[in-house]
């Protein structure tokens, strides 16, 4: 998302085929790094792109849609299950010791 020409927001999207897929199946999508200028938080950004990243699922074909998010942020958490996603404690893992990052999941229809 842009802004004054400034970047606000990022997140990747990982398809089938991308190296940066950690949690889905053969039948699912995966988002990762969804990320939003400290001063360009509470306005709707991180919505819109976790979002735009469902819609890029479901347009793909894809059964769910799966993420990771660090354990402690209570704020994304609250965006996730607000859009439907739900915990996924099997899939919890962690990348290097000290970082924890818990799973979601949305079943797309």
């Amino acid at each position: 998302t842009r802004s004054d020409h400034r970047v606000l927001g990022t997140v990747t999207f990982c398809p089938a085929d991308s190296r940066y897929r950690k949690l889905a199946r053969a039948d699912e999508a995966e988002f990762r790094m969804l990320a939003v200028r400290p001063d360009a938080q509470g306005r709707g950004i991180g919505r819109a792109l976790a979002e735009a990243c469902v819609d890029r699922a479901r347009a793909q074909g894809f059964r769910a849609l799966v993420l990771s998010t660090p354990a402690g942020a209570a704020v994304p958490h609250r965006l996730y299950e607000s859009l439907g996603f739900v915990r996924e404690p099997a899939r919890d893992w962690s990348p290097v010791p000290g970082v924890d990052l818990i799973a979601y999941s949305l079943v797309l229809d």
